[in-house]
């Protein structure tokens, strides 16, 4: 059985009962919507420009490609179950650069980099460390580092080697991200999480008989390398208005905090160096 954060399949006696494969789409669109408008007309100000416009177009236009290869390739894979991967936070994260980037909205693009910098963090470590100790320190990604995972699976979440470079040589010259994109950030990983709890499957059933373990954004469970740490095993079980709870306050209030810290640390230290 392959336990991880994203993806795997499972098997179980009953598949969960939920709303159309599509359906989450729509708020999602609309929170996006409403997110660009927040930024662009309440938050950044309107003489926003990138040191590279071109490049800015480029990683955007990139960020917005890897996402669409990446959820059709996983559909081809997984079938429906695979498309469910676009409601993941860090895959909703490339769809925020993109609109960022096209938009000159440094807030937009800040919301991505707080709620994503842990996961990617958490990555590389693991991808360090592998080789070495041959298992995963955090195992937030334990897929990327299983035989029984194609290559060609693995090459959709390649993404997290390129992301934060080159959202380094994008901000290059901009002032530090706003703490309102620590903000929005807790915001928007709370209605996700919510969104997904009722809206997408623990595991999604396929026509030949298949599973496809999802826990989208983690509504429904806490991944395999948390269940064991308090308060997170205590929550365990609970209704999901006390996990949502644990979630927010122990994970990503702090989380976010921390790393909306460090990139405007980061970025101080890199534009004192231009």
């Amino acid at each position: 059985m392959n336990n991880d954060v994203e993806e795997g399949i499972i098997e179980k006696n009953e598949p969960t009962k939920v709303c159309p494969w599509w359906a989450e789409s729509i708020p999602i669109v609309l929170l996006l919507i409403v997110d660009v408008l927040i930024c662009k007309y309440y938050i950044d100000p309107r003489n926003v420009t990138w040191k590279y416009p071109i490049y800015s177009y480029i990683f955007g236009s990139l960020c917005l490609v890897w996402f669409v290869y990446m959820i059709t390739d996983r559909t081809i894979i997984g079938g429906i179950g695979g498309f469910y991967d676009a409601y993941w936070f860090c895959n909703i994260g490339l769809l925020l650069t993109a609109l960022g980037a096209f938009f000159s909205l440094p807030t937009l693009i800040g919301q991505s980099m707080c709620l994503l910098l842990m996961p990617h963090v958490s990555f590389w470590i693991d991808f360090i460390c592998f080789p070495c100790l041959k298992r995963c320190v955090v195992g937030a990604f334990p897929f990327m580092f299983d035989d029984s995972t194609s290559f060609r699976e693995k090459v959709t979440s390649y993404h997290h080697f390129w992301f934060f470079p080159g959202l380094a040589f994008l901000l290059l010259g901009q002032p530090p991200i706003s703490i309102s994109s620590f903000y929005l950030s807790v915001l928007l990983f709370l209605l996700l999480i919510i969104l997904s709890r009722y809206m997408t499957p623990l595991e999604y059933v396929n026509p030949d008989g298949s599973r496809r373990y999802l826990n989208v954004c983690c509504a429904h469970e806490f991944p395999e390398f948390a269940k064991h740490i308090q308060p997170f095993k205590w929550a365990i079980g609970k209704p999901f208005v006390v996990y949502v709870s644990v979630i927010f306050l122990f994970y990503v209030v702090p989380v976010n905090f921390i790393s909306f810290i460090v990139l405007v640390l980061v970025q101080k230290g890199i534009n004192s160096l231009l």
